[in-house]
């Protein structure tokens, strides 16, 4: 370091030069401490930020969630219905009985001449034993009539179709249809269809 009057080399840490007895400007000492702050002020809005996205994460995700979960409730029901509709069609061509999902597909591997051309469930909408849309689909087949001459060989004389969360996070409540024309809510403890009925402790809804 050099006097900025005479030139003359300065001792470290000196107050004057020894030549010319000009004053030695002390060295800057506010840059360390603004680039501290700068890092502090950065790292604090860093946190803000942090604190702020995971404030709406716990407010949105649980609401996402509820929404889904319903919009999955709706279809299985809908489904169910779906279901009850196609097998009264499929009764009344089958002389007042109803069928295997199989034979609503394709009714004409069931009822040969007797087919009236159409399905009366679409493969690709309602789907048995696989999950859709966060539920799945399980058909329960009644007693079979005694006389299938005249009918599908594998018709029944009752159903049910039961929907049943694919996992806690896709639905919460199983529900249950049969040939009587109900949709019920199912009770964890009564989830056994028999005879092609939805327990009797199922919920009706509303």
């Amino acid at each position: 370091m050099f006097c900025s009057r005479c030139g003359a080399q300065l001792n470290p840490g000196a107050l004057a030069c020894p030549g010319c007895g000009q004053r030695v400007a002390a060295p800057a000492k506010g840059r360390t401490s603004t680039v501290l702050i700068v890092v502090a002020v950065v790292a604090a809005l860093g946190l803000m930020v942090v604190v702020v996205i995971g404030i709406i994460a716990a407010i949105a995700i649980p609401s996402l969630l509820r929404a889904r979960i319903s919009a999955n409730e709706s279809m299985a029901i809908g489904n169910l219905r779906t279901v009850i509709s196609g097998e009264a069609a499929y009764q009344s061509v089958n002389g007042g009985f109803y069928d295997v999902p199989a034979c609503l597909y394709a009714p004409d591997q069931c009822l040969g001449s007797n087919a009236p051309g159409m399905a009366f469930l679409d493969r690709e909408s309602v789907v048995f034993d696989v999950q859709k849309s966060g539920y799945v689909l399980q058909f329960h087949g009644g007693p079979a009539p005694a006389d299938t001459s005249a009918v599908s060989p594998s018709s029944l004389e009752a159903f049910a179709v039961t929907a049943e969360p694919a996992s806690p996070q896709t639905g919460v409540r199983s529900f249950c249809g049969d040939s009587r024309g109900i949709v019920c809510v199912m009770a964890a403890s009564g989830r056994i269809t028999e005879g092609g009925q939805c327990p009797e402790t199922c919920e009706p809804l509303r």
